[in-house]
Parts: C-alpha cells; structure tokens; sequence
C-alpha cells in the first residue's frame, strides 16, 4: 500500500498584531482558530471554562488545574490572572489551558525567519486536533503575540520540485526526468468564459520550455511582464518500467509538501471532531483503442468484441506545479518482460483508499484502467458484462458482451491481486446510488472520486434548491463537459482562461487538419515536451487541484455561492456573474450575521438570489405544519425534520459558536417584534403541549429569519469519504499529561454560558466553591493587574460581578471591582411554568343536564348530540396522542417551552444532550414539565384531556336519570343503556380504546343503571360502525325526533 512519508516543516506567514502588548495573545489566537473578529469571545471561552472546572469537583480536570494554579502561583500571580493578560505573566501553565479550553493544538514559537518558525517555546495538544501557531516577542517584559498562518500557496511544493531537478542524476536510468515549464500571456486579451458559449482563446501566449526550440528562450524572469499573467509547472515523464519506483516515491514526497496535506475538516458524520483531509492528486487518463487495424465505431467494435480502450498516458498532479506522465501502453509494448512488476507500485497508489484521487467523470476512464489492468494479469478470467448503449445498436440498447484478450504473452500470464480489482458489489456512499455499470460498482472505496459529485454533494449539505441528487457513478450529468464545469467553478481565478484554452487544443489541431482521434493516438513520450501536449496535460489536471484548493481554502462566501450556483445550473440561462468588487479578502468568521444582506445587492437578478437561500426555505417546514388539515387546533412541531441551513446543523456547542448562534437568533426575534409584537400568548404548563397558532406564526417567521442570516456557503461539511482520522489522538504535551478531551458544558441555546454557570453555583454541585484567585482582584493588588492595564481580571465577561456574588462562598476581594449589577436581564427570560389546573376539554363545559319540561325524546337527543361531540374530540386528542408519541420516540422528550430557543423550542435536542453527557457535567436543571406517571406512561395535556372526557362520559352515563316509563314487555326489548354488567362495560371498553395508543388502557368504569332510554344505534358503535338511523323510539328520522 502507499504510505505518504512523514513532513511538518512547513512554511507560514505572519499575521502581525495591529496592537502590540495586552489583547495581541487572544487576537492571535483568533486569527489562527479562524475567528479573527471574535477575539473576545475566545477569551471569555477560555476563562468561563476555567471558572467552571475550577468550581466542579467531579470535572475530571478539576485536580489537575488545581495544581496548575499552584504552580501558577509560586510564579507570582494567579492563574486566572495571567489568563486574563498573557502578555504579562505568560507561563507552560497559561498555554496549557488555553489549549485545554480551545480544544487547539498550540505550538508557541520564539522567532521566524524566510517562512519558517524557529525556536519551539510550548507545544501541547494532540495532533489531531487544529493547529494553532503563535509567534512571541517580548520587549522591556511585555510580549507582543502575532499568529502564523499556513501558506496555501504551495510553496514548499514548489521548493521541492527545484532541489529535485538540481539534484537529478541523467546517468542514473532510474531517474525520472523532470522539466520544468512555464508560460505567460497578455491579462487584457483575455475573454471572459461563459457557460454554453465555447472555450476561450489566449492570444499572445509565451512558453518558456528549453526542449522546445520553436519558442522564444528565455528565463521566466525575463517574460514576467507587470500586465502578464505567468504559470509554472514541472513536468516527469515515466517512460520505462524501472522509474516507475522512483516515480511513486518522488509522487508521495509531494503529495506531504502539498498545501492540502494535514488541513483539519468537518465531515458529515460528526462535525465536532475534526478530521484531516486525505492526501489527494488530481488525475486522468489518455486512451488508445487496440488493436489498432480497427476503426470506426468504438461503440460497436466494443459491443461486437473487435477493440477496447487502452490506457495510454496516466496523467497525475500533485498540488498544481507538479505532473507526472506514466505512459503505460509504451511500457506494455517495448518492456512486455519487466513492465507488471515495473507497475506495481504505481497500482499500489492507483488501488490505495487511504489517497484520494480525483477525476472529473472518471466513468469512462476506470472502466480503461480496469482492462488495461486485466491484460497485465491474465491468468484471471474477465466476467462477462452487460453494456448499454447510449443508442440503439442493432436494434438493442443491451448488449451481452464476453470480453476477450487484445494482446497476449507469456509475462502476461500471473493471476490479478485481489488488491487491484475494482469493487463489484455496490455499498453506501455519499456520492452515488448503489448500482454497477458493465460489472463494476462506484469506485470510491479505492479512493477514486469524481470532482463533479463531490462538488453536487457539498451543494446539497447547504440545502442549494438546484443541486443534483446521487445518481449512478457511470453516468454524468447530460451536456456537462469539463470546459463547462471549470467555467462554472473557478469563476474569477486568473487561471481560468488558460485551463480552458489548453483544454481545447485537439480543436486547434483539427483547424490544421489533424482529427482528434489523431491528436489523442500521438500523444506519448516524443510529443511529452510539446507545448500544446504538455498544456493539455495540465489543463486536464491541474486545474481539478485548484477546484479542490478553492473549497478548502476560501473564505470569500461571494465567489463561492456564485460559483457553487453555477455548478447547479450549468448549461441553464439563470447563472450569476462574479461582482467585479467581490472580496478575495480571507474572512474567518464563518457565522457572519450579515452577509447575505451586504452582498445581495450584487445580483440583480431576484430569482437567481433566491436560488442562493437553503433549500425549501420558503417553503420550509415549519415549527407548526398541521399533519390533519381538519384539525386545526394541534399544530404539528417538526423541528427535527427541518431543512436548517448546514452551518446551524453542524454548529459545535463551544462558547464561541454558541454566542454567535445566540446573537443571530436575537437578531432574528427583533425583527419579527418589530412586524408582529412582541407578545407570545403561550403560557407553558407542568405538562407538554402544543403551542397556539398565533405563537406558530412568530416562530416561523423568526426561524425564517434565522435560516437566512446563518445561511454560509463556506459552512459546509465536507463528505466522509474525504476525510481521515489523524494519528496519536492521544498525544501528551511536554510536561507529560495525558491530554483527553471532555464535552463542553451543557447550555441551553437560549441560555448564555453565564447565565448557565449561575445555576450551577447555587445548585448542591456547586455549593462548596468559592471565586479563584484572582477573580475580580483589584488594580494595582499583589494578585490583580498593575495599573499600566487598567483591568480587572474577569471584567471582560458578560454578568462578571453576578457570577462573583453567586459564590456559596466568600471570596478574598469585593465584587464591586467588577462593575455593577445588572439590573435588567440579558435576553427575554422564558414565561414562568404554571400549575396545569383548571384545564379541561371542550366537550366537559358542554355536558346536558336533564330538563324536565322537555319530552323524553328530547333530552334523549340532547344527550346523543353531546356524545357523539365529544368522542369526535377524543379522536382527535387520541391522534394528538400518537403525534406525540411518535416525536418521542424520533427526537427524545421535550424539556420546558422558550421562544428564544428558535430551533429547539421545546428543548428535544436540549433534554438529549443532557441525558446523555456524564454526570459530572449534567447542568443544574431540572425540568419542570412531567412527562411521566407512576408506572411509567406518557403524561401530557393531551393525555390528561383525553382521561378527563372519558371519565365524564362514563359519568354522565351513570348519572343520567331519566323519568320511568312502564316497559312494553310483548315487544322486543329496545337497545339502552340498561344492559347486564359485563356487556355495558364491555360497550363503554370499545368505544373508548378503539383508536387509542396502545399504552392507553380504558379506564374501569361503573355499570350503568340509569332508566331504560332509547338511544341511537350509533352508540354504543355496533360493528365500529355509526348509523344514523334513530332507535326505537316510533319515529323515522332525527327530524321526528325534533318536532317531538
């Protein structure tokens, strides 16, 4: 198997403070970490998280950060001091929890020279977790922080390919030869590409190639012109068996310089625990069809088992600047004795799942690596398949085919590896559907990707309302070519005009009367070195890496929702134009409140802009969709089905990403005060229910505009198959303590940390602890601040002196130097829970009572009417009953109703959270709605109601008293309620439990003794069938009974 070599000497840049001393630790932190704006809320992230382990006794770090303090403080200060001013009383301690608290890996370096940090300070954290480098400098006992970013550029790729070529040996005939290629080209003789309007010409392009005598020498310097683009590649071309090792390995040296190389994602499946993204090359194959007396056709020369696709030129990139040229069918025909243990290496990397190679529509191109490969181990027989074709051949569009061997030889005859076949039997994957084409299923389990789907499934987790669904791995979206998607996903790169002008180089032959065909067939190692050849190469490969640099790396949300867009409608006339003052500024912030409403201006267009907002938002599934149109009075919460934009569904639950997701909900409830007031006519009761339509209408609006504010083209997760775990999750700092990660505290997302950590401190977990030292320590004291900075620890944080006060126990200072109260809280607190009494069911106000002026007849109506009234209603609460049951058991038990919470109301996701964290962290709550009875079973107003309308209908039949008549005893005994005991008990059970659930059992009711009544033969139901027909009472219609 390929194995990437291990490299981390990788080159930076310096994001240097604007403020050199106090504050520049913390802002460097957030430019490293990706919240350059949020600078403050990482600080206060860092210091709620030590206050809250400090007070805990349970929290598994509790002892350790005690020692950390004391260690702290035979320095001189507290460690909540030197938390609040690192560039005063930074130590191993301070850095050590900060790392804690982030969840970062945190590097700390003393100098930087020529892009390289120098001189490691502290390091601490498991490497599978983000990197966060710092750059110190200290002047006159202060120090100055600034961060170290990453260059993306590729830099040391590029450093790497020139030692390599300075260091090649030509006698050596395992070496590899490497050139190095450049060209440059007029930036105003560019034409802008369109979809459906062809590629785009350069004119007045340069190359710089010393094996190319027909072009104007030169070095690049020279052409590197102020109004001229430049581009620079090294190319390896692999002509023989034995360099094909020594290709591989160069191959992997590279793909560990590349900019991609150990970059931290999200994925799908777990957003809060990062994962690398894999080691990748873009990649694509040139074919020749054998044998070659064969020609028309290729459709019907495979189909009739004449000719079939050889791979000619397996083309690779690793990052942009290198291309490696393995011209396989070459080394078949001319090194036959050598040329399968020769390939070997290069199959080991093709097969690797642990690599991801990417294609742009590699149908055509496995099902050639997968012949080629066969020819190579003949000794295993090829399966017959099934082809169809895209028209009717021979009156078919299916075609048995038995495939057969086009060349043959004895250094051919070794049985295939079951490591170099293609997967046969479909699996789950994030980009297709399960199904074959010609035998062989999506390839994606050996690490082989289509560009195209995985770009189809980033645009499906931001809910783009055009995006394509999964569809067959063989078949790409119809009329979508690699011109059209290039233009539609590197809109606005300044290499797109020469992608797409190499791209259509077998065009430019053919105007000087060379066909296509021709043009593909020549390409090999006498045409490597060719200008054109070489471009088409590049054009092919190389600008499939900067598609997958572009996702990974960009921050401008502009470009990327254009460009993502564009993906979804190619070929259609709704598209979006770049905005020529479009930012290419990086942008950390990934929850930015207001994006959408800076840039919605750029477009012109309102469709297309609506396009641009989550799928179905403006038919979204709302926090009050009705399940029975009939039944207006139950409005049906599905949160948990809702089509949230892919930022809120993959929000960490980290102080920072929960202020930030607090902020746009605030910001969403006042808009919908200022449309439709403030007042919400839900009171929430000790038992569950839903919530009135008038509140239904606040919350979808207010989630309406919540989804569009948290709507991020670059919040997306990316697909598992494009991420691994990175090694040594467990990796020790250099004082050598075991480094585990613990869950953030569990705060609800209508509550603030602070006001969560308040509850906690007068709860009996808490009642023992006291401030820390240094909380709230005035200037100039011996464990505060001197006055050069004017602070006093821990008065940055939101409700600092309330959280002081909270204290069961006495600190060692006066919270007054932490501000005053406030008075006011922070947010709308949520209604008070109020006693479910005095809540009974419409049908219970309703029950008639017997009138002694009207007629039998009449009050026998009177109480049919009324009956049938209420088991209607009981139907419904019963239907309500099952909603709830079936929430249950998708989403969890409710907690207590807050409005503020806008995508979790009713606190589902809120109560799971808390059932499942350690005990250690569950937070001081306790939830105030009962869910459950005495033996178990659901309790809610439903329940509640529906026990309560059949105890009054037992009730009421019991206590009816009806005048006696003297029974006719010739005729038949009519139907009534005076019925033996066990079958009354029996009708009343049947009624009741028809439709109820099944944990619902009919309450034991009394035997009826009322008079001998006529009542309707609908009750009690016989057969569960209701009639109309009156009972025996002489009359023939209820309009009989009316007149009586």
């Amino acid at each position: 198997m390929a194995t990437i070599p291990p490299f981390s000497d990788f080159s930076y840049y310096e994001v240097k403070a604007k403020r050199p001393g106090p504050g520049s630790f913390y802002r460097a932190v957030a430019d490293s970490v990706r919240a350059r704006k949020e600078h403050q809320l990482v600080k206060r992230q860092v210091l709620s998280h030590v206050l809250y382990v400090l007070s805990n006794p349970k929290h598994p770090q509790h002892t350790i950060y005690e020692g950390t303090g004391a260690k702290c403080q035979e320095k001189g200060k507290p460690l909540f001091t030197c938390l609040d001013c690192p560039e005063l009383f930074a130590n191993a301690q301070v850095y050590y929890v900060v790392s804690k608290a982030l969840n970062i890996r945190l590097t700390i370096w003393r100098s930087f020279l020529d892009g390289k940090p120098k001189d490691c300070e502290w390091i601490g954290g498991p490497v599978s977790l983000p990197e966060c480098h710092i750059l110190v400098r200290r002047t006159g006992g202060i120090a100055t922080y600034s961060s170290l970013v990453r260059d993306h550029s590729g830099i040391d790729l590029l450093d790497f390919f020139n030692e390599n070529i300075k260091s090649q040996d030509v006698r050596d005939t395992e070496e590899v030869p490497t050139r190095d290629f450049s060209c440059s080209w007029d930036k105003s003789l560019e034409v802008g590409a369109t979809i459906g309007q062809g590629p785009t010409r350069l004119k007045n392009i340069i190359y710089y190639n010393p094996l190319d005598s027909s072009v104007q020498r030169g070095s690049l310097d020279r052409i590197r012109l102020e109004k001229r683009r430049t581009f620079k590649a090294f190319g390896h071309s692999v002509e023989r068996p034995e360099q094909v090792a020594r290709a591989v390995e160069t191959m992997l040296e590279a793909v560990a310089r590349a900019p991609t190389q150990g970059i931290s994602i999200r994925t799908t499946s777990n957003p809060e625990s990062h994962k690398t993204f894999k080691p990748f090359v873009g990649i694509d194959g040139e074919f020749k069809s054998l044998p070659a007396c064969y020609t028309g056709d290729m459709e019907t020369l495979l189909i009739e088992d004449k000719a079939e696709m050889f791979l000619n030129i397996l083309q690779i990139n690793v990052g942009v600047y290198g291309q490696f040229n393995y011209h396989i069918l070459h080394m078949i025909e001319n090194f036959a004795d050598s040329v399968v243990e020769g390939l070997t290496p290069l199959l080991d990397f093709l097969f690797s799942p642990e690599i991801a190679k990417v294609f742009f529509n590699p149908a055509e191109d496995i099902h050639v690596i997968n012949c080629t490969v066969a020819h190579l181990f003949q000794g295993t027989s090829r399966d017959a398949y099934t082809y169809k074709s895209y028209r009717p051949i021979n009156g078919r569009s299916e075609h048995e085919v038995t495939p057969s061997w086009k060349f043959t030889g004895q250094n051919f005859q070794g049985e295939r590896p079951a490591r170099f076949i293609f997967p046969r039997v479909p699996t789950p994957c994030s980009f297709h559907t399960e199904e074959t084409d010609r035998g062989l299923a999506c390839p994606c389990n050996t690490g082989n990707y289509d560009i195209s789907r995985v770009v189809d499934c980033i645009c499906r987790n931001i809910e783009m309302s055009a995006a394509r669904g999964k569809a067959n791995w063989a078949k790409p979206a119809y009329g979508y070519n690699y011109a059209n998607f290039l233009t539609a996903v590197l809109q606005g790169h300044k290499f797109l005009s020469l992608f797409v002008h190499w791209k259509d180089v077998p065009n430019a032959f053919a105007s000087r009367g060379m066909s296509k065909t021709d043009f593909y067939n020549s390409m090999g190692p006498r045409t490597q070195w060719m200008n054109e050849y070489f471009g088409y190469g590049l054009g092919d490969v190389a600008a499939i890496v900067y598609v997958i640099q572009f996702l990974l790396f960009t921050s401008d949300r502009v470009r990327l929702a254009c460009c993502l867009f564009n993906h979804c409608s190619a070929g259609e006339a709704a598209t979006l134009t770049l905005p020529s003052n479009s930012s290419t500024e990086v942008e950390s912030r990934r929850f930015d409140a207001t994006w959408r409403r800076r840039i919605s201006s750029h477009w012109s267009v309102e469709e297309c802009r609506d396009d641009l907002k989550p799928r179905y938002l403006s038919e979204y599934r709302s926090f009050g969709d009705t399940q029975r149109p009939s039944c207006v009075r139950v409005p049906a919460d599905r949160t948990a089905n809702s089509n949230a934009p892919q930022s809120l569904k993959l929000r960490t639950h980290s102080y920072v990403s929960h202020e930030i997701y607090r902020r746009l909900c605030q910001e969403s409830w006042d808009e919908v005060q200022n449309a439709l007031g403030s007042c919400l006519v839900h009171k929430p009761i000790q038992l569950f229910t839903w919530v009135s339509s008038e509140d239904v209408v606040r919350i979808n609006k207010a989630r309406s505009i919540l989804w569009q504010l948290a709507f991020d083209p670059c919040g997306f997760a990316w697909p598992d198959e494009l991420g691994c775990v990175a090694p040594a999750a467990n990796a020790c700092s250099k004082d050598n303590r075991r480094w585990d990660i613990h869950p953030d505290p569990i705060v609800r997302s209508g509550q603030s940390y602070e006001e969560c950590f308040i509850s906690f401190l007068k709860s009996k977990s808490g009642s023992m602890s006291s401030p820390p030292r240094g909380f709230g320590a005035p200037v100039n004291h011996c464990d505060g601040l001197p006055g050069s900075v004017s602070r006093v620890p821990g008065e940055d944080m939101p409700l600092a002196r309330e959280i002081y006060e909270a204290y069961p126990q006495p600190g060692l200072y006066d919270g007054k130097h932490l501000g005053p109260r406030v008075d006011e809280p922070c947010r709308p607190q949520p209604s008070p829970v109020r006693t479910a009494v005095g809540i009974l069911p419409r049908s219970i106000s309703l029950i008639p009572k017997w009138d002694k002026d009207q007629t039998h007849a009449m009050n026998s109506f009177m109480f049919n009417s009324w009956a049938s009234d209420a088991r209607q209603e009981l139907r419904d609460i019963e239907n309500e009953i099952r909603n709830e049951w079936a929430r249950n058991e998708d989403e969890g038990e409710p907690a207590e109703f807050d409005a503020s919470d806008i995508d979790d109301p009713n606190g589902r996701k809120f109560w799971a959270r808390v059932q499942t964290t350690p005990d250690w962290n569950k937070p001081a709550y306790r939830r105030q709605i009962k869910t459950r009875d005495g033996s178990g079973n659901w309790v809610s107003y439903a329940t509640k109601q529906a026990d309560a309308i059949k105890q009054a209908l037992a009730d009421t039949v019991e206590g009816w008293n009806f005048p006696k008549k003297k029974a006719d005893r010739t005729k038949s005994r009519p139907r009534s309620w005076a019925l033996p005991k066990v079958q009354a008990k029996a009708s009343v059970d049947k009624c009741f439990s028809r439709a109820a659930p099944e944990s619902y059992q009919a309450p034991t009711l009394p035997v009826p003794r009322g008079p001998k009544i006529a009542m309707r033969k609908e009750w009690p139901l016989v057969d569960g069938q209701e009639t109309s027909r009156p009972a025996q009472t002489g009359a023939k219609s209820w309009a009989d009974i009316a007149k009586l």
